[in-house]
C-alpha cells in the first residue's frame, strides 16, 4: 500500500517569502534533503540513491501496490474502520 499521508509539502499562495520556500522544496527534494527527512521521520524515501530507515517498508521496484485514497478503494477503507471500532470497545 501506497499513501501521500505524512510526505506532503504545500506552498502557500502570496507567502511572505515565496523563493524561499522553494527552495527549502528543492533541497528537500535533494539525495541530502531526503536522507535528512528519512532519518527524522523513520519513513523510507521514494528515491532509490536514498538507504532505508525501515527496510520492511521498502517498496520494491516494478510491483504494484493499492492507492489507498482512490475512491474504487474507499470500501475497504470503510471496511477496516469498522473492524477497528470492533476491535477497540
Amino acid at each position: 500500500m501506497t499513501s501521500g499521508g505524512t510526505g506532503t509539502v504545500a506552498l502557500f499562495n502570496r507567502a511572505p517569502h515565496p523563493n524561499a520556500a522553494k527552495v527549502l522544496v528543492n533541497w528537500l527534494l535533494t539525495q541530502e534533503g531526503q536522507v535528512a527527512v528519512s532519518k527524522q521521520t523513520g519513513y523510507n524515501s521514494r528515491r532509490t540513491d536514498v538507504p532505508p530507515v525501515s527496510p520492511s517498508t521498502v517498496v520494491e521496484p516494478g510491483k504494484t501496490y493499492p492507492q489507498v485514497e482512490s475512491e474504487e478503494n474507499y470500501h475497504f477503507f470503510l471496511r477496516a474502520m469498522e473492524i477497528s471500532k470492533e476491535l477497540i470497545k
